[in-house]
């Protein structure tokens, strides 16, 4: 409290003694001291919402992301000519046109290590959406540099199934009986 006494009667000096030129500078002076006393006292509600909205918009960042990858042709929905969709690609673009929620339908496809690999690929998109969607409707098709990381189902059935080959039978362990009668916990009748 001494401390803002002095302050007061500092600042009062300066007016009285200040000419019209620093007294401008003063008022500028006491309306930043007024600025910053304000937000110190008004701490942490000025700097929540930009906090907020930089998580939001990493939520929405990542969002996109997902239907991205969920709506992705990669090359093993495609013959290896990479003109045309094989069944799995044709499946999935019907799964898309008529699963996916609105707001998310977008064909992502993969580019392919040419240009005109990749324009046969969007073209055999085209073809195949323009003939699942009504007359008058359209959908958006993507190239993106997104990968699949994954690999086609028909090599992991042939993995699942050489796993499952391997498996032995299931058996239960011989009971070891120290005693030499069999097991048992009753009563002698």
């Amino acid at each position: 409290m001494l401390k803002l006494g002095h302050l007061a009667l500092f600042a009062a000096l300066l007016l009285a003694s200040a000419t019209p030129a620093s007294a401008q500078c003063l008022c500028e002076f006491f309306h930043v001291l007024k600025r910053d006393f304000v937000r110190n006292n008004s701490w942490p509600e000025p700097f929540v919402q930009p906090d907020r909205q930089i998580v939001n918009m990493t939520n929405e960042v990542m969002i996109a992301k997902g239907w991205e990858r969920q709506n992705l042709l990669s090359r093993d929905y495609f013959k290896p000519d990479n003109t045309s969709l094989n069944v799995a690609g044709e499946e999935r673009i019907r799964y898309i046109l008529t699963s996916v929620p609105v707001q998310h339908r977008m064909i992502y496809v993969e580019r392919g290590l040419t240009p005109q690999v990749t324009n046969s690929r969007v073209r055999a998109v085209q073809r195949t959406a323009s003939g699942l969607l009504p007359q008058g409707s359209h959908v958006d098709i993507v190239e993106t540099n997104t990968v699949n990381y994954g690999s086609p189902a028909d090599q992991r059935d042939i993995m699942n199934r050489k796993i499952l080959a391997n498996v032995p039978d299931p058996k239960l362990p011989a009971i070891k009986d120290d005693n030499g009668g069999g097991g048992g916990g009753g009563g002698g009748n």
